[in-house]
């Protein structure tokens, strides 16, 4: 894990309160902490919400994956914010095998998400 988070820290826009708060505030998920990357031109690239120790989103532009960011952002997140659970949809085993990756494992799994709907849902602790 720790070669994983060492080295090469990201570039941020904005931490916190910032100028894109709407990405936390639409619908029913809530964060304290908004981070959002940029690339060396200033375009947002990706952005991760953190409430407490948990990862409530992480998302980044499809043609930015697969180069660190993501690894970059979760470490941030793990470090700064403690961040040691998060939920993902099972449907997406791309994501929960990189949560795999950087140490979270299931510890719940839910046929349904958060609000309901028919997703299941895979609840991962780091430990």
């Amino acid at each position: 894990m720790a070669a994983l988070c060492a080295g090469n820290p990201p570039v941020f826009v904005c931490a916190g309160n910032c100028r894109y708060p709407y990405l936390c505030s639409a619908g029913p998920v809530r964060c304290g902490h908004l981070i959002v990357a940029q690339d060396e031109s200033g375009t947002p690239v990706g952005f991760m919400g953190v409430q407490e120790n948990r990862l409530e989103m992480l998302f980044l532009d499809p043609e930015v994956r697969g180069q660190g960011l993501g690894a970059r952002l979760l470490c941030l997140g793990m470090e700064q914010y403690g961040v040691n659970e998060l939920t993902v949809n099972e449907q997406n085993p791309a994501a929960a095998g990189f949560y795999r990756h950087m140490g979270f494992a299931v510890y719940r799994r839910s046929e349904l998400d958060e609000q309901g709907g028919s997703y299941p849902i895979l609840y991962m602790r780091r430990g």
